[in-house]
């Protein structure tokens, strides 16, 4: 579609219509639709593709040859050529009014300097993330939801930078995907240590595996077993306040018959005065 720029006009893709998925939308001003793109003017618009990667290796030289210490990743030329955009990333601040006059000299026509940040940067180049797939900033995902690292300690995720990273560098934004769905799940499982009885037996909750929604209980022979969220919630009832004491009660008895077994073991073991003379 032609549509209306900042200064003329541009090409674009409709991305939703009215009445679509509105997770989908942008947040940013939707731009006016003067008609839709004619064959000559797309093929007009690969044929950019061509002149952005000669601007993009064009600004590099020129940031380099100022000694600017910024990262140049794309360069987009509008439809009708009135403006050239390069995006660029820096660790500070950058003063490159004088590349940009440089710039417009070379290329006659405005130019643009636009700092984005890591997720930004990685959307505008693309890839490939570890699932295999084309990143999902370049595809569907136009606004960035904050991604904490909460959200990998309640998927029971390993914290290693390298494991929960994109190309960006920061936290995965497909962690926030499923993240309500493990809340709700957690929300949902038994506390670790409560006692249910299930099969007529009283069980103790251990863990709960919250990416397969399992649940491990121990009875009170110390034998584990593990059952699905789902059945648990269905088949098990918690426990009287009365088994519990006497639970607890025997828990008690059994560590301190084990601690004074332990002790009288560790007396037999010793050597009598007489041995230790001998």
């Amino acid at each position: 579609m032609l549509v209306e720029a900042e200064r003329g006009y541009d090409l674009g893709r409709v991305t939703v219509c009215e009445g679509g998925d509105l997770r989908r939308r942008r947040k940013q001003p939707v731009q006016a639709i003067v008609r839709l793109a004619t064959p000559e003017e797309i093929e007009r618009l690969r044929a950019l593709a061509a002149e952005d990667r000669t601007a993009f290796e064009t600004c590099r030289e020129r940031a380099a040859h100022f000694s600017l210490e910024m990262k140049i990743i794309d360069a987009e030329t509008q439809f009708d050529r009135n403006r050239i955009t390069f995006y660029f990333t820096a660790d500070r601040r950058v003063d490159f009014r004088e590349l940009v006059r440089d710039l417009a000299g070379t290329f006659r026509t405005r130019i643009e300097l636009r700092q984005v940040g890591a997720r930004d940067a990685a959307r505008r180049c693309d890839g490939v993330g570890p699932c295999g797939r084309s990143l999902c900033c370049t595809g569907f995902l136009f606004e960035f939801d904050p991604v904490t690292l909460k959200m990998a300690k309640e998927q029971n995720l390993p914290l290693n930078p390298a494991k929960i990273s994109g190309s960006c560098g920061r936290l995965m934004c497909c962690l926030n995907y499923e993240a309500s769905s493990y809340q709700d799940a957690r929300r949902a499982a038994p506390a670790p240590g409560s006692r249910w009885i299930l099969d007529g037996q009283l069980h103790t909750v251990g863990r709960f595996d919250v990416g397969r929604y399992r649940v491990t209980l121990e009875d009170a022979r110390g034998e584990r077993r593990q059952i699905g969220l789902d059945a648990f919630l269905e088949e098990a009832q918690p426990a009287p306040a009365a088994e519990e004491e006497a639970a607890r009660v025997h828990e008690e008895e059994t560590a301190r018959a084990d601690g004074e077994a332990a002790r009288a073991d560790e007396e037999a073991e010793q050597p009598s005065p007489g041995e230790r003379r001998a």
